[in-house]
């Protein structure tokens, strides 16, 4: 708008100048009659390139609009996907993990051979949670990726091999006496990231205030 004012300006004074001698008065009903239609022709151009600029800003609005809502889809799908290959390598080992301290009555730790067997047994079902991870890795959020790392780190330590491998995990973990505890809460954090990158607690807080009900606290989530 701007440069179409200093255009309209600058061609305003030049027809004044050229359409008459200066020791005479500006006819200003002949400047306008010429000068009127080139001003429309001006205020065309400037009114359709004003309008594609709109129209590429609308398209980039809607095409970053369609990316994000594909994005968040695929996340969606990677989450379901990635949530029951863990909850089933969770159940699988707290299963197992449960009956070994249930042999040895909760008060020995796994022998080293004991545990390097129950990574083995627990194989299949690991490989799942891998492959889930290796299609998923580039649309999962790092603050996701970080807890199920973290929560696959916990069970690689309950499980060390025998031998001087096992100094290379936390002693904490290798010797633990019942190790389906670290395991459990790792896996707690794990769903907990989950429902934060979805947005699952907040509609729910949101819900509860519509029907008036509090939420609860943030210790007994």
């Amino acid at each position: 708008m701007v440069a179409f004012a200093i255009v309209t300006v600058a061609l305003l004074g030049y027809i004044a100048g050229q359409a008459q001698p200066s020791t005479h008065p500006v006819d200003w009903g002949d400047i306008a009659a010429r000068v009127g239609p080139l001003l429309v022709g001006l205020a065309g151009i400037f009114l359709a390139g004003y309008q594609v600029r709109l129209s590429d800003h609308d398209r980039a609005d809607t095409r970053k609009a369609a990316f994000q809502q594909r994005l968040y889809d695929k996340q969606l799908e990677a989450f379901f996907e990635l949530y029951v290959a863990l909850e089933q390598l969770d159940n699988e080992a707290l299963l197992r993990l449960t009956a070994e301290l249930g042999n040895t009555h909760g008060k020995v730790p796994m022998t080293p051979e004991r545990r390097w067997a129950l990574r083995k047994e627990l194989g299949p079902t690991w490989q799942q949670v891998a492959l889930a991870r290796q299609k998923w890795g580039l649309v999962i959020p790092s603050h996701v990726a970080r807890e199920i790392g973290h929560f696959e780190s916990v069970l690689v330590a309950v499980t060390a091999p025998p031998g001087w491998s096992s100094r290379s995990y936390p002693a904490e973990l290798v010797n633990h006496v019942d190790p389906s505890g670290p395991v459990a809460t790792a896996f707690t954090k794990v769903v907990r990231a989950i429902r934060e990158a979805i947005g699952t607690d907040p509609l729910s807080e949101a819900m509860l205030k519509q029907i008036g009900a509090a939420a609860p606290p943030e210790d007994e989530r």
